[in-house]
């Protein structure tokens, strides 16, 4: 044997040692993969242990108890809100005039009326234009979705009867003139008219804390 092969059996590393056998896990024995530190979930820490995730009907009543989810609003503010609507949309079945022998609702008036007091027919009425509006303020105070309405609407439903309050009162105004009429405002319009006014000035007031609480 020559010089050279002595040199390179010299160089030749020696074999890797074989792995130790290791015994398999016993059932129920902690495995260390179970444990560590894992970004995907909030890096768990060894020798943390984490509870069992809540399930969707759990997350579903607490969101509920926080005032989330859901989609009817049935607090007391909302159901008064609710109530104070349909009194709203009631009123238009009552006397809105109610003096020089007339008694007539708002579905007997043209919503034309409430800019040009010379209207004596027309569609749509006053009365469907108040049923809607009352509707959907209801709608508004008991749906989560529509709840960001009920401010608009409170502002609508009272200037349906501000407007109509005005132009009777100028109606009047011009019977007088003509000596048909010696009485006043509130000698031809009839409870159905205040019960809206009252119902509408309801509406803003409670609209307005309401959104005031959805801001807050």
């Amino acid at each position: 044997m020559s010089w050279y092969n002595l040199g390179e059996q010299s160089q030749t590393p020696p074999p890797p040692p074989s792995p130790r056998p290791q015994a398999p896990p016993s059932r129920g024995e902690w495995q260390p993969r179970d444990v560590g530190v894992s970004p995907a979930f909030g890096g768990v820490r060894h020798g943390q242990v984490r509870g069992p995730a809540p399930s969707p009907m759990t997350a579903s009543a607490t969101s509920r108890r926080r005032g989330g989810g859901g989609a009817l609003l049935l607090t007391p503010l909302a159901l008064v809100t609710a109530l104070v609507a349909l009194v709203y949309l009631a009123s238009s079945f009552l006397n809105w005039i109610d003096g020089l022998g007339v008694q007539d609702s708002a579905h007997d008036g043209p919503l034309r009326y409430l800019w040009d007091n010379t209207a004596s027919s027309g569609n749509p009425s006053i009365g469907i234009v108040v049923v809607v509006v009352g509707f959907l303020a209801a709608a508004a105070a008991l749906v989560r979705r529509l709840r960001f309405l009920a401010p608009v609407l409170g502002v609508v439903a009272l200037a349906i009867v501000a407007l109509f309050l005005v132009q009777t009162q100028l109606l009047v105004g011009d019977a007088r003139d003509a000596g048909i009429f010696d009485g006043n405002l509130f000698d031809l319009v009839g409870i159905g008219a205040y019960v809206g006014l009252g119902a509408g000035l309801l509406l803003v007031v409670i609209g307005s804390v309401s959104g005031a609480r959805g801001r807050a």
